[in-house]
This record gives structure tokens, sequence and C-alpha cells, in this order.
């Protein structure tokens, strides 16, 4: 039996002391999260640039060396799924990933700031949610829709 670490016990006490921090000094903690990633963006920017571009880079090798011919789970292993079935897997994936992250905060987005449509100050609340909604679905809607199918 192989004995794995409970990384619950481990976690556990660093997310309760930050949520303790961020009930009694919300203005402390929101400050630290703003200076921290102020921060590590202007001093890491080339490393959010540069590393995704070395991973695609690194991925290519492997791909089209002797290493890609390397066949995973034995020479008898047949694929459970066909390529375009793990292409759509992928593909649905990111805009999961995308709708849970994105799709909530850029309806706020439009709401305060649209980058299309009517961008006008003297909108009713009421108007510019429906604008700000309009362009959130515009985004992401056509995806849902074809999940749903």
């Amino acid at each position: 039996m192989n004995k794995r670490p409970n990384y619950f016990l481990f976690t556990a006490p660093f997310v309760a002391i930050i949520a303790i921090i961020a009930v009694i000094w919300p203005t402390l903690l929101t400050e630290s999260i703003i200076k921290t990633t102020t921060f590590l963006f202007t001093t890491f920017d080339w490393l959010v640039t540069w590393l995704p571009l070395l991973a695609l880079l690194l991925g290519l090798y492997f791909a089209f060396s002797k290493y890609g011919s390397i066949r995973l789970g034995g020479d008898s292993a047949k694929p459970e799924y066909s390529l375009f079935s793990w292409m759509s897997m992928l593909f649905t994936a990111g805009i999961g990933v995308g709708i849970v992250f994105y799709g909530p905060i850029e309806a706020l987005w439009h709401y305060y700031s649209a980058p299309i449509g009517v961008n006008n100050p003297n909108l009713t609340p009421a108007e510019a949610m429906e604008n700000a909604m309009s362009l959130a679905i515009w985004v992401w809607g056509v995806y849902i829709l074809l999940e749903d199918l």
C-alpha cells in the first residue's frame, strides 16, 4: 500500500489564515494582493511571454524527435478515443475553463466599460446590464449552445 501525504492537513491552516485576514483586515489583504501581483507582473512579465513559447517548442521537439514515436501503453494497447474525440475534449475543456474563469467577470467588465455597442453614460442600470449581458453572451453563448447539443 502506497502511503500518500494528506495535503489537506498542510493547506487547510494556510487557507484558514488567509480567510481570517480577509474577514478582519480586508483592506490590508486587498492592498497586499495588488502589490504582490503588480510586483510579479512587472518583474516577471518576460516569463509570462516566453514560458508558453518554450513549452510549445519543447513539445514540438519531443513530438518530432525520436521520442515522439514512443508508444504509450505497450505494444498491444489500443486508443480508447479517436484523435477527433481527443481534440473535441481538449477544445471543450478550454472553453469550459474560459467560461468558469472569464464568463462571470466579462459581463461585469462590459457593464462598467463596454468596448463595443452602446457605451452611453446616460444609460439606466437596466439598459447597461442588458448591453453587458448581450456582449458577454456574444462571446460565450455560441459555445454554450453547442455544448448543449
